[in-house]
């Protein structure tokens, strides 16, 4: 059994809590090359460990959707 562990958690204001495929990040102050991966994800420095990051929700389009810093683990067979 394959365990993974996850910093940050997604919350959309309609939907709830969201798995991070369903979100998307849309930074347009930040270039390409200015990004980082850091925790299994891509984040520019402006929204990097920020909670009101520009992420947007890809079920509904809501642009209000929190990163909230967590410990999530998530058991795999």
């Amino acid at each position: 059994m394959e365990t993974k562990t996850f910093n940050y958690q997604f919350v959309c204001p309609k939907h709830g809590t969201l798995p991070r495929e369903d979100v998307i990040m849309t930074c347009n102050r930040c270039d390409r090359q200015d990004l980082t991966y850091k925790d299994g994800m891509y984040l520019c420095p402006s929204c990097n460990g920020n909670e009101k990051g520009n992420f947007v929700c890809m079920l509904c389009g809501n642009d209000e959707v929190k990163m909230v810093k967590m410990r999530k683990k998530e058991y795999i067979q």
